[in-house]
């Protein structure tokens, strides 16, 4: 507190306003609350987990909907049902490519959501772990949230009957899960200049997930508005 003399005379208390706290970005920035090898085994762990269930368990023939259309454009490099799923096909053509001879190509087809389930289910560890890193938690607290995390994504009804039948929908959520880590590492690494390279690896993953299903395009406001 202090006194300031008025002009009669007088002396008026009058207080200087304290300088208020601001919140910023770097206040809430994601960080490596626990070590790369560590945190990269626990997430190979849910990796090979979650895909060796998914394999006893997925289709061992054409399910429903659009199952057989996307095993029937995977073995002739078809066109589906529009706007289409261009690397999807590809990418499951490649497969029956390799081992279509001795391999159904409806259980090939059915592989390839097997896998990026999977794919989506371990960055959905990855990216959790980001995210509880931010409320500067203990390492275990946030592999602890990060597993139980993957594990409802994993075993939710409606995720698990898409990732045992040749749908899209797993490749989709892969694509968009393997962003918003990618967002969360470029976040954290932000003020060094050198990392700004995972911007165009965003972009290119981005793209990428356009050509498995349209819908990916519903990420692109949120990563605009983290990166502006």
């Amino acid at each position: 507190m202090t006194q300031r003399p008025s002009e009669g005379g007088s002396s008026k208390d009058y207080r200087i306003p304290e300088k208020r706290e601001q919140i910023t970005l770097s206040d809430h920035r994601p960080t490596s609350v626990i070590d790369t090898r560590t945190n990269t085994i626990i997430a190979l762990v849910v990796f090979a987990f979650t895909l060796i269930v998914y394999i006893f368990t997925q289709a061992r023939t054409t399910s429903f909907w659009d199952s057989g259309e996307y095993a029937t454009c995977m073995s002739i490099l078809g066109v589906p049902h529009p706007p289409g799923n261009p690397f999807y096909i590809v990418f499951g053509r490649a497969l029956v490519a390799i081992f279509g001879s001795f391999i159904s190509h409806a259980i090939i087809a059915a592989f390839v959501s097997c896998l990026t389930s999977a794919l989506a289910v371990m960055f959905t560890y990855l990216m959790t772990v980001k995210l509880v890193s931010m409320f500067k938690l203990s390492k275990w607290d946030a592999v602890f949230a990060g597993v139980i995390a993957a594990c409802f994504t994993a075993f939710s009804f409606t995720f698990w009957m898409n990732a045992i039948e040749a749908e899209v929908y797993s490749g989709l959520v892969f694509f968009v899960n393997i962003n918003i880590w990618l967002i969360l590492i470029w976040v954290e690494k932000s003020r060094d200049f050198s990392h700004q390279n995972i911007l165009l690896l965003i972009i290119y993953v981005f793209f990428l997930g356009f050509g498995v299903h349209q819908t990916a395009l519903q990420i692109a406001p949120a990563i605009l508005f983290i990166m502006v």
